[in-house]
């Protein structure tokens, strides 16, 4: 799967110079235990609960607006794997027989 944690109000941007420290705190939209419930729900929720191939946002499953980003067939997702299939074994790394 896929997630966004959201941007998370931390101090990453304290010592940042620019537009940045404005964007950290205009653009911060949740705290760090928000920030990071969606994270731990793709990462430790039981593969059953999960759907492959989605994308997660604030604990659940983004509902796709786009037509660019709709792959009913599944032709863009067959593309992307084996572009990366193609990238990983081209710089000398073996891939395994079989994906867990």
């Amino acid at each position: 799967v896929s997630l966004h944690p959201g941007v998370i109000a931390t101090s990453l941007f304290d010592n940042t110079t620019g537009f940045w420290p404005l964007v950290g705190k205009l653009a911060a939209d949740r705290t760090t235990e928000q920030g990071a419930a969606t994270t731990s729900l793709c990462s430790l929720a039981e593969k059953e609960i999960l759907r492959g191939g989605e994308f997660y946002r604030d604990c659940g499953v983004l509902k796709l607006t786009m037509d660019a980003a709709i792959d009913a067939k599944g032709e863009l997702r067959e593309k992307l794997w084996m572009f990366t299939e193609d990238a990983i074994t081209s710089r000398g790394f073996a891939l395994p027989a079989t994906l867990a």
